[in-house]
């Protein structure tokens, strides 16, 4: 390989100096600087897929949900839905009372 085929470009300085230096293609020129410090280009990590910010069921095995910002488990708890008692019938007047509670029966 002759000078005449090392293609122009930046590369270690021959003159020992620690940097680089442009060569034009024929000649080495009167260009430096400093070492090139560029990484080659790393492969692009695949996407992970993103989950929407919203409550979810507590990743620290709470009985409740925490918020999920989108990005990260934030301090926000919510505590767990109680349980609701459905409101059952009384047998004896047909009303029902609220938390399923038997609603007393009127005399007349």
């Amino acid at each position: 390989m002759t000078n005449g085929d090392i293609p122009a470009g930046w590369y270690p300085d021959p003159s020992g100096g620690g940097g680089e230096r442009w060569w034009d293609g024929q000649r080495w020129t009167e260009h430096v600087r400093a070492a090139s410090t560029a990484q080659p280009a790393q492969p692009a990590q695949p996407a992970q897929p993103q989950i929407p910010a919203g409550w979810y069921p507590d990743p620290s095995g709470g009985a409740g949900q925490r918020w999920w910002d989108g990005q990260r488990w934030t301090e926000h708890v919510h505590p767990a839905e109680p349980e609701t008692a459905t409101a059952q019938p009384d047998v004896a007047g047909g009303q029902a009372a609220p938390g399923g509670a038997s609603a007393p029966a009127e005399t007349a």
